[in-house]
């Protein structure tokens, strides 16, 4: 929604009326609610009840025509808002001191007042006083700038006065350090490892980044084998960027997808067991192997970070275990000369038990059930239960039939309207108990 997209953006506009806008430069630093502070000079993603805060700094490039100080009007409004706050500025374009040489003392400082008025033949010519005011400007300029005590303070007699604001504290030989325009960290300005000097940190030795957050020492990446990140990443503001986005941990070390790269080295492990695992016979399979081979008699007691557990299983069914670990950029491969094998009759034996176990069980459970449910059915002298009924000696097949009746049942009633009801009744022969 536009409206939404305004709210949650906010921007100011600075303006200076047209006659001078020539002579005077403005610099627009927002300090958004998250500590950053914007290049675009608006803060967006700003939510209800936060606050931002905007650096506005207004530079003179030059003085008017006359020379004569002078009273400017600048309008800063912000965006969307009907709103405004005028500002005025006064300029100073003379410094209030006189030529050094009309000074009676030299030790003292040239803004310091002569005691001595000038009289009318020792009056200083003007053009002195201007290159004398112009010469302790350049006293108040960092090397490179043209821009007095940084815009943000004002030259008196070769000294930079800096600025007040409410956003904190402006101070330096040219007003270039503050303590409010650089990111903050921790709610720290610069994280408390540095200064802010023209809106960026100058972070102490140790530490580097925008916001002197990055330590400069890799000693927080070093892994328990000593190498940077497992030899598997690179340091980056002390912390293990990995090379390789299956590995994973503080330092590189895990690698639960590394499993598949077990099999791209079963083809050499191979060709190690087909020549018997002798360094006499390995160089047949340098061909097939481009990772420097090793024999162990034991690779489970080398479970080191830097190392992937593998395992081949051969034709005979016999597992071997090897090793394999990439140490700056060479691949090592430590096979195991021990092979688990397993008999296969012994297999077959332990399938033939199991089997006749479990048919075995299967007999039992049903013998069982059959002896509870007989048992159940059998009256207290061994007798059949029938369910409460005795056998007549007919046969039980036999289905007795039923007749019908038709009962009609009348009211004398006037020979108009005669009344009758029919309703037909089944006849049921009576079983044998109530037959006498």
């Amino acid at each position: 929604c536009p409206i939404q997209r305004l709210l949650s953006e906010v921007a100011v506009s600075v303006s200076v009326k047209d006659k001078a806008v020539s002579r005077y430069w403005v610099s627009v630093s927002p300090l958004c609610p998250n500590g950053s502070i914007a290049k675009d000079q608006s803060c967006s993603g700003v939510q209800p009840d936060q606050t931002v805060y905007f650096n506005i700094t207004i530079g003179m490039r030059s003085c008017p025509d006359n020379g004569e100080d002078e009273d400017v009007t600048v309008m800063v409004r912000p965006v969307g808002y009907n709103e405004s706050t005028i500002v005025r500025i006064h300029s100073k374009c003379r410094c209030s001191c006189g030529p050094m040489r009309h000074c009676n003392d030299d030790s003292q400082s040239p803004c310091k007042e002569t005691q001595d008025s000038p009289s009318q033949e020792q009056r200083p010519d003007h053009r002195l006083i201007e290159d004398s005011d112009r010469d302790s400007n350049l006293n108040c300029r960092a090397d490179g700038s043209d821009v007095d005590c940084s815009g943000r303070g004002v030259c008196e007699c070769g000294r930079c006065v800096c600025d007040q604001t409410r956003l904190g504290t402006i101070y330096g030989n040219y007003c270039e350090i503050d303590d409010f325009s650089c990111p903050y960290q921790g709610g720290l300005l610069c994280g408390g490892r540095g200064v802010c000097v023209s809106g960026e940190c100058v972070c102490e030795d140790d530490w580097t980044g925008d916001s002197c957050g990055c330590p400069v020492s890799t000693a927080t990446c070093q892994s328990a084998n000593g190498l940077l990140c497992s030899g598997r990443g690179r340091c980056v503001c002390g912390k293990c960027v990995c090379e390789d986005p299956r590995h994973s941990g503080d330092f590189c070390e895990r690698c639960p997808a590394c499993q598949s790269t077990c099999q791209s080295y079963w083809k050499c492990v191979d060709c190690h067991l087909s020549h018997g695992l002798s360094q006499k016979e390995a160089g047949h399979c340098n061909n097939t192997c481009a990772s420097l081979v090793g024999y162990m008699d034991d690779v489970s007691g080398r479970a080191e970070e830097m190392w992937i557990q593998c395992m081949y299983i051969s034709n005979d069914s016999c597992r071997y275990r090897f090793q394999t670990s990439s140490q700056s950029g060479q691949t090592q491969l430590h096979i195991s000369t021990r092979p688990e094998c397993t008999n296969s009759s012994r297999l077959v034996g332990t399938f033939l038990s199991v089997c006749a176990l479990t048919v075995l069980c299967g007999l039992v459970v049903v013998a069982v059930s059959r002896l509870l449910l007989q048992k159940r059915h059998l009256s207290p002298d061994g007798a059949a239960e029938d369910g409460g009924y005795h056998c007549t000696g007919k046969d039980l097949s036999y289905i007795p039939t039923t007749n019908e009746k038709t009962v009609t049942y009348r009211r004398d009633r006037p020979p108009d309207r005669p009344l009758e009801m029919n309703i037909q009744v089944p006849k049921m022969p009576l079983g044998d108990p109530w037959q006498y």
